[in-house]
């Protein structure tokens, strides 16, 4: 057993030197920043993309598609019926109590981990 742990003393020994705390710290914050800015990027370049789509351009070009597609298939589609816009709707019967339990306990699970991730990064 001792031998086993003046063993693993020398790897962590040896790992210390090799790896330099501050710079990973430093990397790491670096990427924090970069991927803070990717982020904000795609959110200005989404939002100035749908602000330039002018208004019904979806529905022009779902009734565009329909008219090709009818030319195209010579009217052999026509008689079939369109599909169906509405939302599904959920299941009518109530949750268990046991499954609203289950799931208030992943949603707390999921806080928990999210929270410990992000006090582990700041503590970088």
């Amino acid at each position: 057993m001792q031998g086993c742990l003046a063993k693993s003393t020398e790897i962590m020994t040896a790992m210390n030197k090799l790896v330099s705390v501050k710079e990973i710290r430093e990397t790491m914050m670096a990427m924090a920043r970069e991927m803070e800015k990717s982020g904000l990027v795609d959110e200005i370049i989404g939002e100035t993309m749908s602000s330039m789509e002018p208004e019904g351009l979806d529905s022009q070009a779902d009734a565009e598609v329909d008219k090709i597609m009818a030319e195209l298939t010579a009217g052999v589609l026509a008689p079939a019926a369109s599909a169906p816009v509405n939302a599904i709707r959920p299941a009518q019967g109530k949750m268990t109590a046991q499954e609203q339990q289950e799931q208030q306990q992943q949603a707390a699970e999921e806080d928990l981990s999210t929270q410990e991730m992000l006090s582990r990064i700041h503590a970088l």
